[in-house]
């Protein structure tokens, strides 16, 4: 997976994208990692943001919202996700169900 690529996907088509590696997360043992998207095509009031053990988490967690809104991230079939205990699955690159987009790790808020 080319996060750069996937990055620059994004602000082509307006959005602003921040990958966070949090130090005083990590030493705590806590997913250090912090994914926020916010900007066009998104209402100026919602932004899209998880906390998360790896980059791939983040980008399995919010990648299915982005796609519900409208956008592409071309030659990203699929993102590889891996959970708490390092096993690993294949996010397939396609809008979600209404279920799946429920999922408390993406957050909705004021910007």
């Amino acid at each position: 997976m080319d996060v750069v690529a996937i990055m620059e996907a994004l602000a082509e088509q307006g959005v602003t994208v921040l990958f966070k590696a949090d130090a005083e997360r990590m030493a705590e043992g806590r997913g250090p990692w912090t994914f926020v998207a916010s900007g066009a095509p998104l209402r100026e009031d919602v932004f899209v943001r998880t906390d998360a053990a790896s980059v791939e988490q983040c980008l399995a967690a919010c990648l299915p919202r982005l796609r519900e809104v409208g956008l592409s991230f071309p030659g990203c079939e699929s993102v590889v996700a891996v959970d708490h205990v390092g096993r690993q699955a294949r996010v397939p690159n396609t809008t979600p169900s209404s279920a799946e987009l429920e999922k408390p790790r993406i957050t909705e808020g004021d910007g």
